[in-house]
């Protein structure tokens, strides 16, 4: 009961009625009842067309100076150093598919990310999307 119908009955705002009130459930608790994500299943298609995509952005002038006005040139020089990281651990498709998975973000594939980069609408989100993923990878 809310406390209007509560004082329309004759108790105050907060005193329980006959009927037990039911708590709020908090986050955690509805996460719990959620259904687990599944797992997107990378392919070798997928691996390349991410590691393609990420050399892309990382090679574009434009997108990095809108990377550097969006987000700042702390965070951009923290991309790099990411960028430098990942490109060297030999397989970045499997680096990729690793983060997807492990954060349940199939939106920070760099396929996905180059795409809303390419749009002005969304480009300045896809170079936070961009540098999450790299702080992620690295």
């Amino acid at each position: 009961t809310d406390g209007m119908a509560g004082a329309a009955a004759g108790r105050r705002p907060g005193e329980e009625g006959e009927e037990a009130q039911e708590e709020p459930r908090d986050f955690g608790d509805i996460a719990a009842d959620m259904p687990d994500d599944e797992d997107v299943v990378f392919d070798d298609e997928m691996r390349a067309s991410d590691t393609a995509a990420l050399e892309k952005m990382m090679e574009s002038l434009a997108i990095q100076e809108r990377c550097a006005k969006c987000c700042g040139a702390e965070h951009t020089a923290k991309l790099k150093a990411d960028h430098a990281a990942v490109a060297g651990s030999g397989d970045v498709g499997r680096v990729v598919e690793a983060v997807v998975n492990t954060y349940g973000a199939p939106h920070l594939r760099p396929e996905s990310i180059l795409e809303r980069a390419q749009n002005e609408d969304s480009a300045n989100a896809a170079c936070w999307s961009l540098v999450t993923f790299m702080r992620y990878a690295a």
